[in-house]
């Protein structure tokens, strides 16, 4: 092998990355008095810094701690790289632990939308870039995650389609001339309309022909189908129905099926009826400035289109019978500068509450305001807010808080003051931030505890 041949200057190039990590690590463990570990996770991402192929390196050491040796993390690669290019990074990984003498190097390849582990043993990882490139060769196919065992069996796989049809035809007809799938397959389209999650087989048929009869009938936005459920999503609310007797009489009854709309959001396993109970028993004018709400048939969280109608739909919502089949209410509105609200409470409480968290909202600018009775109270205003007008907010605070609660303050994520509300509080055992900035709100929050 001639002296200046690639091989021999990467052999060289990775023993120098190894002594400049390791001449770092002991430099670090002579001014900390500890260990920092073996220094193979800053010699990886030294040596591939110069690989033209990467575009960024993201590691750390095995598990987060330095203790263990080896290293894991991605690399990502630039853009449109060719099978061959590809080949030649996973055995530059390979390369690297060989010549570092470490077994636990656990490197996942981005690229071009593209995720897969690179492996140390040859043939398990040629297994796994057999794969990828079937996959990358498949026009039907944008991205995925491949995951595999240390054989090279791609036991789990994650995929985005250009569309539906494409979606249906990749998980009945699989990849390449073998028809290749893996154990268990997430596929979805790009844009969102159907998605099926499960290992491949034929019990999807029965869900996949209630999406197409579904779609002579209703504006579909989306299905979902996995081993034991189907959940759809329609434009509209008044197309719920529907479409919930065409799943119904069609589908697999083994499947729990769920119809949520864009008005009525639904979690996994829940089907809204006690939320669309709630709903029907809004007056108009409050259930108009309902944007949408989600259920998961435990708590609902309305989200709404005016910071005013806050404290008019606590009222209506408190007030409705339905309700109590709840155990918690959210409200959630966020504005058009991005300031949020997000109100969680139980029915019996949320009008109260609302009224005094009308009052915070009203008190001046703020970035975000959380109320809940299970974390308690967070308000965070911008860095250029004085402390004094940080004080205008404490005495709706004060009204908002139940004695016992948590209550922070914070100053764009700058610092916070926290502190367990009771009649009167002090900055004393607070953060340094708190002692120097909050003397005005807790002499504000006092003040009221008088009046």
């Amino acid at each position: 092998m001639s002296r200046g041949s690639p091989v021999r200057h990467r052999s060289r190039m990775l023993r120098a990355s190894l002594a400049i990590a390791l001449v770092a690590s002991a430099a670090a463990t002579v001014l900390t008095g500890c260990a920092t570990g073996d220094g193979l996770a800053p010699a990886f991402a030294h040596e591939f810094s110069d690989d033209p192929a990467v575009a960024e390196v993201d590691v750390t050491t095995i598990d987060g701690m330095p203790f263990t040796g080896g290293v894991s993390g991605t690399v990502r690669t630039t853009a449109d790289l060719d099978d061959g290019t590809i080949t030649a990074l996973v055995q530059h990984v390979r390369a690297f632990a060989a010549e570092a003498g470490a077994d636990r190097v656990r490197i996942e390849i981005h690229t071009d939308g593209w995720s897969f582990p690179a492996l140390l043993d040859a043939d398990a990882g040629a297994r796994v870039l057999d794969r990828l490139r079937a996959l990358r060769a498949d026009p039907r196919l944008l991205s995925g995650t491949l995951s595999a065992g240390e054989s090279g069996s791609v036991e789990h796989l994650a995929l985005v389609t250009t569309d539906p049809d494409a979606t249906i035809s990749t998980w009945r007809e699989g990849v390449g001339d073998e028809g290749w799938l893996p154990a268990h397959l997430a596929i979805a389209d790009e844009q969102g309309i159907l998605a099926i999650d499960g290992p491949p087989g034929d019990w999807a048929d029965p869900a996949l022909q209630v999406r197409a009869r579904l779609e002579g009938e209703v504006a579909l936005r989306a299905v979902e189908i996995e081993r034991s459920s189907i959940r759809v999503r329609v434009g509209d609310e008044a197309d719920v129905q529907r479409a919930q007797e065409i799943v119904d009489a069609a589908a697999d009854r083994s499947m729990t099926v769920s119809v949520a709309s864009d008005l009525v959001l639904l979690a996994p396993g829940a089907r809204g009826d006690a939320v669309r109970d709630l709903l029907a028993a809004l007056p108009p004018p409050d259930a108009d400035v309902v944007q949408d709400v989600w259920t998961d048939d435990v708590a609902a969280r309305f989200t709404i289109r005016g910071r005013g109608a806050l404290l008019p739909l606590a009222r209506s919502l408190g007030a409705a019978a339905p309700a109590a089949g709840f155990e918690r209410i959210g409200l959630r509105h966020i504005a058009s500068d991005d300031s949020a609200v997000n109100l969680t409470y139980p029915p019996v409480e949320l009008a109260e509450r609302a009224s005094a968290a009308s009052r915070v909202v009203s008190a001046g600018t703020f970035l975000s305001f959380e109320a809940s009775s299970a974390t308690g109270i967070r308000l965070e205003v911008d860095r250029r807010v004085k402390d004094a007008a940080l004080a205008a907010f404490a005495p709706a605070l004060r009204d908002l808080a139940r004695t016992g609660e948590r209550v922070c303050v914070e100053r764009d994520e700058e610092a916070a003051f926290c502190f367990v509300a009771e009649s009167t509080i002090s900055t004393s055992g607070g953060s340094d931030w708190g002692r120097a900035h909050a003397s005005a709100f807790v002499a504000a929050w006092n003040s009221a505890a008088r009046d």
